[in-house]
């Protein structure tokens, strides 16, 4: 299982980073983890959440609707790895390790996201949410209905932290970074 972590950072930094060969991990600032579910600090943890997401704002499974693909971009689950040769697996996760970053949104890209998402109510999350759509659709995390009003409200809160993130972005003109940590 892998975790998708969004981060704030200066204009400057997302520059320097594109501008770059090689990552060096003291161009970031640190990651403010005691804030990262809330969204009010400089890191959003969506976890294992942002494929859902995606799904109930677009109603699609895959990167097919190009301003949400910021929350697809780095999901790896277990399945992705089957079928992979070890020294390949090896190699891809020595990249990762050298280098979490696997996404890069300029301060422009962040705002018209937010402004894409700015206009969704809570509601609408709510209204989409059906617990055997999204087990048929094969939408990590998978065992949807197994406590559904539970997953809701997971949802709900990871939709209002993202937008109030998204949010405080804009507001201080930030470029975000999609970062991929694999948990065991």
């Amino acid at each position: 299982m892998s975790a998708y972590l969004l981060q704030r950072v200066s204009t400057n930094v997302h520059r320097r980073l594109m501008e770059d060969d090689e990552f060096d991990e003291t161009m970031l600032p640190p990651i403010e983890w005691e804030n990262a579910e809330s969204g009010e600090g400089n890191a959003l943890d969506l976890g294992e959440w942002n494929e859902a997401l995606h799904f109930l704002l677009s109603d699609t499974v895959g990167e097919d609707q190009p301003i949400l693909d910021f929350l697809l971009v780095g999901y790896l689950d277990d399945e992705d790895l089957a079928g992979e040769d070890e020294e390949a697996l090896t190699e891809w996760f020595e990249e990762l390790a050298a280098c979490p970053i696997v996404s890069t949104l300029g301060a422009v890209e962040v705002e018209r996201i937010h402004h894409a998402l700015e206009k969704v109510a809570p509601e609408i999350i709510q209204e989409r949410y059906d617990p055997a759509e999204l087990e048929e659709s094969g939408v990590p995390p998978g065992g949807w209905g197994e406590d559904s009003s539970e997953d809701l409200a997971i949802l709900l809160d990871c939709f209002l932290a993202l937008k109030k993130f998204l949010n405080m972005a804009v507001e201080s003109k930030a470029a975000l970074l999609g970062m991929l940590f694999l948990e065991d």
